[in-house]
């Protein structure tokens, strides 16, 4: 969590004030390159990320 640039509050219409959050997930092949990733920056006091995990890869 930090304060978000004053460049991501005029983007997204949050006050400066707001603490943002920055969850970055990735999902990986069976080969285990990432295939796939995403950053998401969003007002921390508002969004709620549900982690869901295959079974027996649940470690962080």
């Amino acid at each position: 969590m930090r304060r978000q640039a004053s460049a991501e509050a005029r983007e997204s219409g949050m006050s400066l004030e707001e603490v943002a959050g920055r969850p970055l997930r990735a999902s990986y092949s069976a080969e285990d390159p990432p295939v796939h990733v995403l950053e998401t920056v969003c007002a921390a006091n508002r969004h709620v990320f549900p982690i869901g995990q295959v079974a027996g890869h649940d470690e962080f």
